[in-house]
């Protein structure tokens, strides 16, 4: 049994999340991160710093059979805008990160990868994980970088890593300032009254996956018994939906027409990102309990109560 994790990046979005569900199951919780949340957990220890600091790194890993790397410093539209920090603070980071593992001899690293971005474009058809990889973006470029380190000290130092591509998350704790996340984003300008800007005509595919099966896909991971295939499982719903799909059952769930003004597509966009997930439930047995309408519509209605409080 794994039962010492430590959660890079653990206050964010997803990590919160994970976080929960690690302590419900009896694991032994570090959470390193920039900031400390607004609640802590009396059960989570919490570590203040950043995967830069390879002393604090190493200080913190001891003792640890898990790690779980979150963290994260560029996003998908800020790594075009800043290439150059990403590269220098991501790659840096998981250095550390892998050193300090081989040091402390925890063989497992489970990395948050970005199956969003890492696929590119190819075409109209489900992303499998050996399918072709080029992204369009420096975000995308990044994970794939780390996932290529993690793969190596697999390969030359019998680690265990595992790279989990995670499709397009949504669900409580998610933080609309960030930017991210399509339905947050979109339910919180159709609370305030605002328009929607939708770049391309809005008939872009998207998989949309409830955190609830993003915090399965992590546990399940963690549990692995290790075999003899390449670790990397897309994490997803398995199912496409149109930015204008979307938007259809937001404004239902809110009872608000969506005012919307289309912009010309970006060309950092793909047109179609949809995982595959067969993998991950044949080796992980991971299957999503969340569907996207009813995940989405559920979602949507606790925001709107939230918001109307």
């Amino acid at each position: 049994m794994r039962n010492k994790v430590i959660i890079l990046g653990g206050n964010g979005f997803i990590g919160r999340n994970i976080v929960q569900q690690m302590v419900r199951d009896g694991k032994e919780v570090t959470v390193l991160d920039r900031t400390i949340p607004y609640q802590k957990n009396p059960r989570v220890n919490y570590v203040v710093g950043n995967c830069e600091d390879s002393k604090l790194i190493n200080e913190v890993f001891k003792g640890q059979e898990v790690v779980i790397h979150l963290a994260n410093s560029i996003l998908p539209q800020s790594s075009m805008s800043n290439p150059v920090f990403g590269y220098k603070s991501e790659v840096v980071s998981i250095i550390n990160i892998i050193e300090a593992c081989r040091h402390y001899s925890i063989k497992r690293v489970i990395f948050a990868s970005s199956g969003g971005t890492v696929y590119g474009d190819n075409g109209m058809k489900l992303n499998t994980e050996d399918s072709s990889t080029h992204p369009i973006n420096h975000y995308g470029i990044v994970k794939l970088t780390i996932e290529n380190i993690l793969l190596m000290y697999n390969t030359l130092y019998n680690m265990e890593n595992i790279i989990l591509r995670i499709a397009n998350p949504y669900g409580a704790g998610q933080n609309v300032s960030q930017g991210v996340g399509a339905v947050t984003v979109f339910a919180n300008k159709l609370l305030k009254g605002e328009e929607i800007t939708i770049f391309g005509d809005g008939n872009t595919v998207r998989d949309y996956v409830g955190i609830e099966d993003v915090v399965q896909g992590f546990c399940l991971a963690c549990k692995w018994e290790h075999e003899d295939i390449k670790p990397i499982f897309n994490i997803g719903s398995g199912k496409g939906i149109s930015l204008n799909q979307a938007l259809q059952w937001i404004g239902s769930a809110l009872g608000i027409t969506p005012c919307i003004k289309y912009e010309p597509k970006r060309d950092f966009d793909v047109l179609y990102n949809v995982l595959d997930i067969n993998k991950s439930f044949r080796y992980l047995d991971y299957y999503p309990k969340v569907q996207p309408e009813e995940g989405i519509r559920e979602y949507v209605s606790i925001l709107h109560h939230d918001f109307n409080k």
